[in-house]
Order: C-alpha cells, then sequence, then structure tokens
C-alpha cells in the first residue's frame, strides 16, 4: 500500500493534532505502517473485542473507536484541566498508535501476542523519526503505548513483561483502550468516517472453512440449515464465526 494511500485513512484524525511537528511525526508513522493495519481483524481469536472489530478491517476500525473516544473524553473540562494542549496531541498520538505493530513484523502472523507492544516501541524509536519532535515527547508516547494493556501485561508463562500504566497519561491510553475492546460495544464508525468499511453483519458473515457450508452467509444456512446454526452455537470452537453465529442466532431469538 502506498503512503498516500495510508495517510488517507488517517485524513480526519491528523486534524486533530494542533502542533505541526508532532503532526509531522505521526504522517511519518502512518505512512510506515504495515499494511495488515489497513486489512486485518482486532482480535485473532474473536474473544477479546466487539463484533465491530472482527472481519477485514476491523483493527483500523478498533483504532479509530479508540482515537475517536479519546477526542470526546479530552472534551470534557476534568481531563482539560489535567492535560494541557501539548499532552493531548500526545496522547491522541498514542492512542492512533497503539495497535501499530498488533501482528509484529509479520503480515502472515495467524495471532497477537502481548509482547509484540514492544516492537512498537522499538518501531518509534528507529531513526525515521529522528529530529521530529524531542526526545521526552517520544518517549512519552511510547510509554503510553508500552502499558496500553493495563493489567493484561504478561505472557503464556504468566511473566510480566510490559509496563502497567503509571501515571495519568498512560492510564488515559489504556482506559480508552480497555473500553473500546468492549464485548457490548459495537461501533458504527460510517457515521462519522467516510474512509471506513463497515463491519460485517452478522447476518452476511461468511463461513470459509469445512465442505457443508463454505462459502456461504449465515442467513443463507439459517434458511436451508438451521439445524447445523444450532449446533455450532454449542460445539463451534473457530473464531470469528463462533462469535457471529452466536450473535445472529441471538438476532434470530433462537
Amino acid at each position: 500500500m502506498t503512503k498516500e494511500k495510508k495517510l488517507s485513512y488517517f485524513k480526519n484524525e491528523l486534524n486533530y493534532i494542533k502542533e505541526e511537528n508532532l503532526k509531522k511525526f505521526l504522517e511519518v508513522a502512518i505512512e510506515n505502517m504495515e499494511d495488515y493495519v489497513f486489512t486485518r481483524e482486532a482480535s485473532s481469536t474473536g474473544k477479546y473485542h466487539p463484533l465491530s472489530d472482527l472481519g477485514e478491517g476491523g483493527l483500523l476500525r478498533h483504532i479509530k473507536t479508540v482515537f475517536y473516544l479519546g477526542v470526546e473524553l479530552l472534551k470534557l473540562e476534568h481531563y482539560q484541566d489535567i492535560f494541557t494542549e501539548h499532552e493531548q496531541d500526545l496522547l491522541l498520538i498514542s492512542l492512533l498508535l497503539h495497535d501499530a505493530k498488533k501482528y509484529g513484523d509479520n503480515e502472515e502472523r495467524k495471532h497477537t501476542k502481548v509482547e509484540l507492544s514492544l516492537l512498537c516501541g522499538n518501531w518509534l524509536a528507529s531513526e525515521i523519526f529522528e529530529g521530529i519532535i524531542s526526545e521526552e515527547d517520544r518517549q512519552i508516547i511510547c510509554d503510553c503505548i508500552l502499558a496500553h494493556s493495563g493489567q493484561w501485561n504478561t505472557n503464556k508463562k504468566g511473566e510480566e513483561i510490559l509496563p502497567k500504566p503509571i501515571d495519568k497519561r498512560t492510564f488515559f491510553v489504556h482506559l480508552c483502550d480497555y473500553i473500546a475492546s468492549r464485548r457490548f460495544l459495537n461501533v458504527d464508525l460510517s457515521v462519522i468516517d467516510d474512509t471506513i468499511k463497515k463491519a460485517v453483519e452478522p447476518k452476511d458473515f461468511v463461513i470459509t472453512f469445512g465442505a457443508k457450508h463454505k462459502g456461504e452467509t449465515l442467513e443463507t444456512i439459517y434458511n436451508k440449515d438451521k439445524e447445523y446454526l444450532f449446533w455450532a452455537v454449542n460445539n463451534m470452537r473457530i473464531e470469528p464465526a463462533r462469535t457471529y453465529i452466536r450473535k445472529f442466532m441471538e438476532e434470530k431469538n433462537e
């Protein structure tokens, strides 16, 4: 994907950054984002994110949701009293970049890992960002990104590998990400952003595996083989299909 195309996806968000050098920093970051940021899902298992974050473009929708939660919270007097305008710019940049290395440096990686946030910190410390903003500001952004997972900062062995939020800035970024990832929230960003691809409705979700219903939507399967969906609700383990099927059957009152 070209740098120009990547920037076009975030043309609206860039306008929220007031300081020109910070905006330039963000532009360079967007231009050098992994291509998968614009195509992959936000959750590789479907367990920890709402439906709007799943499927094609789910990661981009999640990033934008986190960003706009930050925008709205920063409108409150409470946060305006806490954060200077300069800090607000730094927070918004952190929010937009917090999952820029969600799948690491590997387009084909199937699953995300907590420790991949470390790659984002290393990336933002690389030479392509040299001289654009102060080292202090760059460190603040890195600190916010590294701590954005909050208490979920361990690897599969239970070892703590990422820092927890320790101040008002790191906690704010974590809070925005935490709220945006709640499974009961499904956000329709198309009402404010014409660049975003709307999430797939459960009825239009297509099964991509197996011989029996591969290539068919859940609505099609429901109309000809409802028993399969009843079975899937209790037995399906493949994500995000399981989540979509359960949501679809809830909507059908089944």
